[in-house]
């Protein structure tokens, strides 16, 4: 009886302290009068950096974060601030946001939703976060292992990022019904960003080039909601520094040959790689030709099974035709192998020879798209570009006089988990 009796105290006081660790933190982030959470499946990282540009700009004192190509705060003053993580990713690193925020006496927190569970969406919304505004960027197919592919399975994922009674903001285009009764449920407000508005802010063609439109619509939706006037939005837009996951474009002209690689390594699904291969075409339409051709380099990860299938499923069906070659590295490689015929396996990690094996192996003028996932290989082979673009041909020799390098500073909205 004795025992009985001490468990039940035990219970009572450790209930006790849940509670008022609750009403701590409750009171804690209380004093933070403007968190914003960004969501979705694609875009988050640049629509948390150019808001919080834009926010900046207004005279706000802001901390973001952003945890899609690089896990980083970004500080009132504009400049980054690596996390550093020991052991695995965890949504509690939420709350270092608020703790660092408190710190610095900000006004407004702006956060990328790092989950992929949905019973983790709900935590990280609902107990860590508690979101007044919530930015809905895109609902595509991604870790379908865990969250489905139907329209349906999407939008229920993301309708845990909602908090109740808060604003959500999300592209006209993404308005769907089973949204809809979430908002609803929730008691939300629904605010849509009609697609083409940013074209009022008479920003340069170069933009356009950086940012996915629909993102910068959002983006201003959200700024406009705050009170922030279109003038400043068009200087925090212009100020943005966006992440290694931005396209770039690396420009090699060879041997009368015209080879780009572009970094797209942050496209991790089939429909956000088509939105970048057509920007793309548009950026270059003055250079190519109609027999530019198309490369693929898929860098495969073994912790994404799913991924790997979707992009298979994908390149066997309605993008059987557009990549003329694709190179592919990563475990699952041998699967693609077997069941493409334009395959070739990269059987080294060494970026300077995967670039020259690409370059050998191919004929007339192409792009070559590092698409999938950027970790690991992707990050080496970007720093490579880069590398060998400001400093040597990608050879590893000094340039012949008949070959010209440069980058077209081209980013996009993209982020990856």
């Amino acid at each position: 009886m004795t025992g009985f009796l001490l468990l039940c105290s035990l219970c009572i006081t450790f209930l006790i302290l849940l509670v008022a660790e609750s009403i701590i933190y409750n009171r804690r982030i209380s004093r933070i009068p403007i968190r914003i959470s960004v969501s979705g499946t694609r875009g988050k990282t640049s629509v948390v950096r150019t808001l919080a540009s834009i926010c900046r700009s207004h005279g706000m004192r802001v901390l973001a974060k952003t945890t899609g190509s690089e896990a980083i705060f970004i500080l009132p003053n504009g400049t980054s601030e690596k996390i550093s993580r020991k052991g695995l990713t965890t949504i509690l690193e939420q709350k270092r946001l608020i703790s660092k925020a408190l710190k610095l006496d900000v006004q407004c927190i702006i956060t990328e939703i790092m989950s992929i569970h949905p019973d983790n969406h709900k935590t990280e919304t609902q107990k860590l976060i508690k979101p007044g505004i919530t930015l809905l960027t895109n609902f595509r197919a991604d870790h379908t292992d865990v969250v489905g592919s139907s329209a349906e399975e999407i939008s229920r994922l993301f309708i845990h990022d909602i908090y109740p009674g808060s604003t959500v903001i999300l592209p006209e285009t993404e308005v769907n019904k089973f949204i809809i009764k979430g908002i609803g449920e929730k008691k939300a407000k629904l605010i849509t960003a009609p697609m083409g508005t940013c074209q009022e802010l008479d920003l340069p063609v170069s933009v356009f080039q950086e940012h996915i439109p629909a993102n910068l619509d959002l983006v201003m939706a959200a700024a406009q909601y705050l009170g922030i006037p279109k003038e400043t939005i068009r200087t925090g837009i212009l100020n943005t520094q966006l992440d290694i996951g931005q396209l770039e474009i690396f420009r090699l002209h060879e041997n009368n040959r015209k080879i780009w690689f572009i970094n797209a390594f942050a496209a991790n699904d089939p429909v956000s790689t088509s939105q970048i291969i057509s920007k793309t075409g548009e950026i270059l339409a003055a250079e190519m030709t109609g027999t530019t051709k198309l490369a693929g380099i898929l860098s495969l990860r073994s912790d994404r099974g799913e991924r790997s299938r979707q992009w298979l499923d994908y390149l066997r069906s309605d993008g059987n035709d557009l990549f003329t070659r694709i190179y592919v590295s990563g475990t699952h490689s041998p699967i693609f192998a077997r069941k493409l015929n334009n395959v070739e396996q990269l059987r080294t990690h060494d970026p300077k020879k995967i670039t020259r094996q690409i370059i050998e192996s191919t004929q007339g003028d192409i792009l070559v798209f590092g698409i999938a996932n950027i970790h690991g290989l992707g990050k080496q082979l970007i720093g490579h570009w880069k590398l060998t673009n400001n400093r040597q041909h990608v050879g590893g020799q000094n340039p012949p006089k008949n070959i010209r390098r440069s980058v077209i500073p081209a980013k996009a909205g993209t982020s990856s988990r």
